[in-house]
């Protein structure tokens, strides 16, 4: 997820934090994937439940980066997207 989606999050829910970022070289592909990746956002009686990001989104963002489509990047976008659906999904 962009940082600034983490900001309104904060935003909304009444919360302050200043958001950085420092990203291992090994990981900057996977990570400028993920911030260009879609999420997927299901509406309920609860409100919005973020399901994740969809293998072809991934597919679709890193060939358009020209990025290398392999398991690494896999791995590491679905690890990103586990630990912001965390954050996202607290109700």
């Amino acid at each position: 997820m962009p940082v600034d989606a983490i900001e309104q999050y904060i935003k909304l829910h009444g919360r302050t934090a200043e958001v950085t970022q420092s990203v291992l070289e090994e990981n900057w592909n996977a990570v400028q994937v993920y911030k260009r990746c879609q999420w997927n956002i299901e509406a309920g009686m609860a409100g919005l439940v973020y399901t994740g990001i969809d293998g072809r989104e991934i597919e679709s963002v890193a060939r358009g980066l020209r990025v290398e489509f392999d398991t690494d990047l896999i791995d590491c976008i679905r690890f990103m997207e586990q630990e912001t659906a965390k954050i996202l999904n607290k109700a």
